[in-house]
């Protein structure tokens, strides 16, 4: 599952893999909202676990790394309005977190 925060504040929420909803968190609540299921590039079947997301904290952009524990894992964008993913390239095996540094 992936989780982040994007620059307004507003936090995402993958957690049903790739086909599954992107969804945004409450963070008084705790209640979460589905905004659509994520459609797009998928290197599996629908369910294909989604390990990380990452906002990129200057262009605001969402994204995330999706794979298996065999396969390669491949870093794709989420359009936060549409939930379209699209496939960034292939990474490392196994990769399972990701983060942006930007120097100021």
């Amino acid at each position: 599952a992936g989780i982040a925060f994007d620059t307004n504040g507003t936090l995402f929420f993958a957690g049903d893999g790739v086909g599954g909803a992107l969804r945004t968190l409450n963070i008084t609540s705790g209640l979460s909202t589905d905004l659509a299921k994520m459609t797009g590039f998928q290197t599996g079947t629908d369910g294909s676990p989604i390990f990380s997301l990452a906002m990129h904290p200057i262009t605001n952009v969402l994204y995330g790394v999706q794979g298996g524990a065999s396969s390669a894992s491949y870093i794709f964008a989420v359009d936060k309005a549409t939930s379209a993913i699209a496939k960034k390239g292939a990474s490392i095996m196994n990769l399972r977190a990701f983060t942006f540094i930007c120097s100021p």
